[in-house]
């Protein structure tokens, strides 16, 4: 008598997920809903075969959805390490525009650090920038959502600090 090698519950869940996915795609086909390219691909591979460019329509689709699954499952990852990450770099984003490393600003901001990460006297990066005359790291910090209007708990807000060291034109850039 022959081996059988049981299953692992990875591969019955995909081989399920699968089967969720065909059982999708027909209902599609069946609601005289399909995708152009993939029709066109399909019918193109059957040589205008009508039964055999559904069949391999049928196939493409599935493949597409599970692509398109896959990818969302990546994005989604993607997203929760750089929630995890975003207080790791939030700290240095904020040193790095208190003493004007735009690269270095640029770079953590890229990789997802909070540009309206407090400090514990409720200072943000977009205000020590302001406050130190950083007018390209301000620009970079405005156009990545940074809030001009969270104040520190003294009360001033970045464009105050820009106006109280003297730095205008960033000011100006302000509200």
């Amino acid at each position: 008598m022959a081996e059988f090698k049981l299953p692992t519950a990875d591969e019955i869940a995909s081989r399920q997920f699968e089967e969720q996915v065909y059982e999708a795609v027909l209902n599609e086909v069946e609601n005289g809903t399909r995708r152009s390219g993939i029709w066109a691909k399909a019918l193109a591979d059957a040589e205008g075969d009508d039964p055999k460019a559904r069949a391999l329509y049928l196939k493409y689709r599935a493949q597409a959805m599970l692509d398109e699954a896959w990818l969302a499952a990546e994005a989604e990852k993607l997203a929760a390490e750089a929630e995890k990450n975003r207080p790791k770099l939030s700290k240095p984003l904020l040193q790095a525009a208190m003493y004007g490393r735009t690269s270095e600003v640029r770079e953590l901001i890229e990789k997802g650090a909070d540009v309206n990460y407090r400090s514990s006297n409720g200072s943000t990066p977009l205000y020590h920038a302001a406050n130190n005359g950083h007018i390209e790291i301000v620009r970079l910090l405005l156009a990545s959502g940074a809030d001009a209007t969270i104040k520190i708990y003294a009360g001033r807000t970045p464009r105050s600090a820009a106006i109280r060291s003297r730095h205008q034109e960033i000011a100006d850039l302000l509200p």
